[in-house]
């Protein structure tokens, strides 16, 4: 027995059929969706709509994303249905709002050119997958694949009445009208060669000149038919040769058998997420134990008896080699100890040579600090400035002065705080002491400190 579980934001639809050639509906029961918007949720309640049992489980939802991409044929190429299923969920990432490393995908290939690969996809998170398991293997039941319940690859209608029939042509094309999603077929036979998917929600009033620019770009076909499947919309909107609307019974039977009929192929043509793989069952891990405990142990068997011949070898090797190697360790002690005396003369020349090339800077440095100072006193006083004498102290020098502008002396301050800070000094701001001897407090006797900078 398989179950067919419809999931969408205005109904939860559970249909049990008896698996065979040609399946054959047991029972279908539908209700309105609650008000819950985890998915793994709907799923069990839709699994309670009835009481038997389930077998396979196919669940198809409109909380599943679907779309088209594409890709380079140089990109595809050489990427098996995992690998070319995971890049196109990063492609569509997006699009979907789902993180490609989270995203639980499938698709299959739709006729393209040379160039560029067309695909059809499905994805939903991962974490949403692996409740849904969870929920159907709780109930009983084997989840046997997730997907979008928009897309079958055949006519809904069981026979297309125009006068193009007759003449052999069996070309097709269908829009669907779903929740969050407008989805454009064109089929031949039971083949699509053509998909367009807009993920919006269709409006009323406006949703047909989506279809139409779709319908303006391919060719005619000899059946033309609608599948209306949300509540938006009302039924006069949709105008074609053949019209389903899973608002009446008959057609939501005829729609979900022939969902039915396409699971049951052998060759899915439609892109369905095969549920996750699961650990193996504890029986079964107990009995790879055993197998991997038995073979351990005649690993080690025949490991031991193997280890006691050689080492038997060896301890009759070793008593002949015992005096030369005994005489190389005692040698190699030797250099090492030699070797360490080495290490301490070199790291000790290397402290002279740092402590010489420093003693040399410095030396170089004090040489210049006098003729220094005299040449920046020199470039630096004004006119207006008397240098009276340079005091030595124990940690620099005080420079002793007159001036007629107490600027003069700042000035001073400046220029020597900028040439004489390289040289290891530090020059304090001046001291300004006025006579009162002239108009403005003059003249100025001022003194500068000059000290070493702390290292």
């Amino acid at each position: 027995m398989s179950t067919i579980l419809l999931i969408t934001r205005d109904r939860l639809v559970r249909a049990d059929f008896r698996s065979g050639r040609e399946p054959r509906l047991l029972e279908l029961v539908q209700e309105f969706t609650p008000a819950v918007d985890d998915f793994p949720s709907l799923v069990e309640a839709a699994l309670r709509l009835s009481k038997r049992r389930p077998g396979r489980v196919w669940v198809l939802s409109t909380e599943v994303w679907t779309q088209t991409l594409t890709l380079t044929a140089q990109s595809a190429s050489g990427l098996g249905p995992v690998e070319l299923a995971k890049a196109l969920a990063f492609e569509a990432e997006p699009f979907s709002g789902i993180s490609g490393l989270e995203a639980a995908g499938a698709c299959v290939e739709l006729p393209g050119d040379r160039n560029q690969r067309a695909y059809w996809l499905v994805e939903l998170p991962s974490g949403q997958l692996e409740q849904v398991d969870y929920v159907i293997r709780a109930a009983g039941g084997r989840l046997a694949g997730v997907g979008h319940p928009a897309g079958l690859t055949q006519k809904l209608a069981l026979s297309a009445l125009d006068d193009s029939a007759a003449s052999g042509g069996d070309s097709w094309t269908r829009v669907e009208l779903w929740p969050g999603a407008i989805v454009c077929l064109r089929g031949e036979s039971n083949r699509v060669s053509r998909l367009h998917v807009v993920n919006t929600e269709p409006k009323a009033g406006r949703w047909q000149s989506e279809v139409e620019r779709w319908c303006g770009g391919i060719a005619d076909a000899t059946h033309r038919e609608s599948l209306l499947a949300t509540a938006t919309i009302a039924s006069d909107e949709v105008d074609d040769q053949s019209r389903f609307s899973l608002d009446t019974r008959s057609d939501l039977e005829a729609f979900l058998l022939a969902w039915a009929e396409q699971l049951d192929g052998k060759h899915l043509a439609v892109p369905l997420v095969p549920p996750p793989k699961r650990p193996a069952s504890p029986a079964v891990r107990r009995a790879a134990m055993a197998v991997l405990g038995l073979a351990a142990l005649v690993l080690c068997i025949a490991h031991y008896l193997w280890t006691e011949k050689v080492n038997g070898e060896l301890a009759a090797e070793i008593v002949q080699l015992k005096q030369p190697v005994e005489e190389f360790n005692r040698l190699k002690k030797d250099l090492e100890a030699e070797e360490k005396k080495k290490s301490t003369l070199q790291a000790e020349c290397d402290k002279l040579a740092a402590d010489l090339a420093i003693f040399q800077q410095v030396r170089s440095s004090l040489r210049q600090r006098a003729a220094k100072l005299l040449t920046v006193l020199a470039e630096n006083s004004s006119d207006q400035m008397m240098i009276r004498r340079i005091e030595a102290t124990g940690s620099g020098a005080v420079i002793h002065g007159v001036c007629l502008d107490p600027q003069d002396a700042d000035a001073l301050f400046g220029g020597l705080a900028r040439s004489l800070e390289p040289l290891g000094w530090r020059v304090q701001l001046p001291r300004k002491h006025g006579q009162d001897l002239l108009v403005g407090g003059g003249p100025w006797q001022f003194q500068l400190h000059i000290e070493e900078m702390s290292p």
